[in-house]
């Protein structure tokens, strides 16, 4: 084998070398450095013992003949402590009786003084070889165990769950009567799962559980692990329906974090078998039709930021920031409101980022708002369909002054989130299509008169290279002279210097927002 290759096998191998003479220890680092990454050396066994007990060490290259602690005393410190630790012995030719008793404790190998690069390498590269089969030896039984495990994890759930189905079916064909069936499905199932963990998950699913039995009168059933069910008579079909208006979220506190569980909701009548079949029907359809998976790694540090952040809306700590939107004389028309998180080292992308996923993004934004509008009524606040899902931020925005709607023209697509604008503008909110030149959408939503909005406002990226990319001055002169038409306002995001300024104000641009005009404070 080349050297090369052998530096491959051995480089991410951690090596503790033991020699007495300083002029040889430093020999063998400089040597052993080219095959190891990381090598530590000890100038006799006592100090070896007390590095190889403070760390995990792949291989020990010992001389036997050392003060204080012989090599062949090390030695079997190390093998009562991990038999199976790899040991290459340097000796010399006058050193037999411990040779002897090295073989006794079964060491990988011998190397005599002074080292033979070729001995050593054909040496090294049969342990190298070793230790890697044990290392993945290592990784097969661990992922064999955490197999099992989760084996008999989804077993008992599976049987929980099967038991809980047989006493559900037992009920509804004891009872030989029509039913009014409620089908509540966690539906951000996969993303709390996903980003929090198995073990948080079955923390909401219990607190859910009990606070959904407490909720209503009616009869209820778990199914399975997502899957509730509320049973009424014939006659409580109205009830059941007031009491299913309430149910399309619900908050829970788990350690100190909080979490807003959405449901889809299923309804049937029927009565015995023909129930059950329909219900397994309505049950199906609504996990098909489900959301998007969206994975992260982070479980952990992601379940401790969403406690601090569920801690910060608790005690109205979260901070906001207002960010001047001017005209083109620098007076201030509004101030666009962003929430501001004191927490070390994290940014709001990320703090936005979690809160969407534990369904609590609409308490933020409520927060910000109510603090903002304690400094300047003009305000601009983004929005986002999480926000727009949530009974609870719409009936806030109900009841709020008048503000302007900042989104996404992609929402229009979403039928609900269309409808909840339309209905705010309605109500004295004035709307603003945000991401201009970026996000696609029909130019047509800009003359449909039930959802005109009151302005645009384009896109960072468009506005910041406006000066040196040709085609972005033509679309932001475009834009401004089609919307002018029907009485929409622009406005340019990313005003960053007056040259820029300057450009955009002789393209007929009615308002300007940026670092130049004036950053978040």
């Amino acid at each position: 084998m080349d050297i090369k290759a052998l530096h491959d096998m051995t480089k991410n191998l951690k090596v503790l070398c033991v020699e007495d003479e300083e002029s040889a220890r430093q020999a063998n680092q400089k040597l052993f450095s080219y095959f190891f990454d990381e090598v530590s050396c000890a100038k006799d066994g006592e100090e070896a013992w007390r590095l190889w007990q403070r760390k995990e060490y792949d291989l020990l290259i010992t001389d036997l003949t050392m003060p204080k602690m012989d090599g062949v005393e090390l030695i079997k410190r190390i093998k009562e402590k991990d038999p199976y630790a790899h040991v290459i012995v340097l000796t010399a030719h006058n050193d037999k009786e411990g040779l002897i008793d090295s073989i006794n404790l079964h060491v990988d190998g011998f190397l005599l003084k002074p080292l033979d690069l070729q001995n050593f390498s054909h040496l090294l590269a049969k342990v190298a070889y070793e230790i890697d089969i044990k290392k993945r030896l290592e990784s097969y039984q661990q992922k064999l165990q955490e197999l099992q495990k989760e084996y008999n994890q989804i077993s008992s759930d599976f049987l929980q769950e099967e038991i809980a189905l047989a006493q559900f079916e037992a009920f509804v064909l004891q009872h030989k009567k029509r039913f009014v069936a409620l089908l509540l499905v966690i539906n951000n199932l996969a993303d709390l799962v996903d980003y929090f963990g198995v073990e948080v998950y079955e923390k909401i699913l219990y607190k859910l559980k009990e606070i959904l039995k407490r909720q209503s009168s009616f009869d209820f059933f778990q199914l399975r692990s997502n899957e509730f069910v509320f049973l009424a008579p014939l006659e409580s079909e109205e009830e059941l329906k007031s009491f299913g208006q309430n149910m399309g979220s619900l908050c829970v506190e788990i350690d100190d974090a909080l979490f807003r569980i959405r449901f889809s909701q299923g309804w049937v009548e029927g009565e015995g078998e023909q129930l059950l079949k329909d219900i397994e029907k309505v049950l199906l359809y609504i996990s098909q039709s489900g959301e998007i998976i969206v994975s992260s790694p982070q479980k952990n540090e992601d379940f401790t930021l969403l406690r601090k952040v569920s801690r910060l809306i608790k005690t109205k700590s979260i901070d906001y920031a207002l960010q001047p939107i001017v005209d083109k004389n620098f007076e201030p028309i509004g101030y666009e409101a962003l929430c501001r998180i004191n927490l070390v080292n994290i940014g709001c992308q990320k703090v936005v980022e979690i809160a969407k996923i534990a369904g609590i993004l609409h308490k933020v934004t409520m927060e910000t708002l109510s603090k903002a509008f304690e400094k300047e009524k003009n305000l601009f606040i983004n929005v986002s369909k999480e926000e727009l899902s949530c009974e609870e931020f719409c009936r806030y925005i109900d009841t709020f002054p008048p503000i302007v709607l900042e989104f996404s023209p992609l929402l229009l697509l979403d039928r609900e989130a269309k409808a909840k604008l339309a209905h705010f503008k309605r109500k004295g909110h004035k709307l603003c299509f945000a991401n201009i030149g970026k996000d696609p959408y029909s130019v047509l939503d800009l003359v449909d008169d039930s959802f005109t909005p009151d302005f645009i406002k384009f896109d960072l990226h468009i506005v910041k290279n406006a000066l040196t990319v040709a085609l972005y001055h033509q679309l932001l002169l475009y834009y401004s002279a089609f919307v002018k038409t029907l009485g929409i306002k622009t406005i340019a995001l990313g005003v960053e210097n007056k040259e820029l300024f300057e450009m955009l104000r002789s393209s007929d641009i009615d308002y300007f927002q940026g670092y130049y005009i004036g950053g978040p404070r």
